[in-house]
């Protein structure tokens, strides 16, 4: 599917730091709003794709027509990548949604009308930043974003907290049965947790992490086939999210 630097504005990149905000981007399951930060989404140089999924929150008493709009702040040669919005996954070259999604008063965009920021590293080690901007179709004024790190890796592990923490995405993926996960933490980190969220936003595990320890092994066999996402949060540490894909 269609799956740590402060909010970006930058030279030539003009984007609106200073809007009403009426939509909050959150994970599934998360409760913190995203807006105007930076996230980290890990991954081999050799995946298929890999990146965040990410749901929009209508904060107001109205349905409000929502889109949604890139600008590539760097990127690595060779890479390739794509939003989906509103069901749909678009090619590399589109830059803004040709659909919209409506979103009811106070209600998500979820179930499968979710944003995916895809990325392709197409073989290609290094990291690429985008920004993604949401807004009101009626009131292009009332924008939101987020800015994702795509780091891809030849071991697909990556450090996050000024290398307090490494962790790998998730192999195999997708999975069948077992799924595994190696990390690394320094003295600093006093705690972490691995959290597994289904698309409908539930926790459906969460494992403590031993930092005696250098993986993490999860058993899938009785979860659904379908796409979860993996979140790993520590004392002091901004959470970092992967993809999980279970195929029976």
């Amino acid at each position: 599917m269609k799956k740590l630097l402060s909010f970006l504005c930058l030279g030539s990149f003009v984007f609106t730091c200073v809007t009403a905000q009426n939509l909050k981007i959150i994970v599934p399951g998360g409760k913190n709003t995203l807006n105007d930060s930076t996230v980290t989404s890990l991954g081999l140089s050799n995946d298929v794709e890999f990146g965040p999924t990410f749901y929009v929150v209508n904060t107001t008493s109205n349905p409000m027509t929502v889109n949604v709009r890139r600008v590539v702040i760097s990127a690595v040669t060779g890479t390739e990548n794509e939003i989906c919005w509103a069901g749909t996954c678009y090619g590399p070259g589109v830059n803004q949604s040709p659909n919209t999604e409506t979103i009811g008063a106070h209600d998500t965009a979820t179930l499968g009308n979710e944003f995916n920021g895809d990325y392709l590293p197409q073989g290609n080690v290094g990291t690429t930043v985008v920004h993604y901007i949401f807004f009101d179709v009626n009131n292009p004024t009332d924008t939101s974003g987020i800015t994702v790190r795509y780091d891809a890796t030849l071991t697909g592990v990556a450090s996050i907290a000024n290398n307090a923490i490494k962790f790998s995405a998730p192999y195999p993926n997708p999975a069948n049965t077992f799924v595994t996960l190696n990390y690394g933490f320094t003295s600093s980190v006093q705690a972490a947790n691995l959290k597994i969220f289904n698309l409908l936003g539930d926790c459906i595990q969460t494992i403590a992490l031993d930092a005696s320890k250098n993986k993490v092994g999860i058993n899938v066999q009785a979860m659904p086939s379908g796409i979860y996402v993996c979140e790993v949060e520590a004392s002091g540490c901004q959470p970092v999210y992967q993809k999980m894909i279970v195929s029976h």
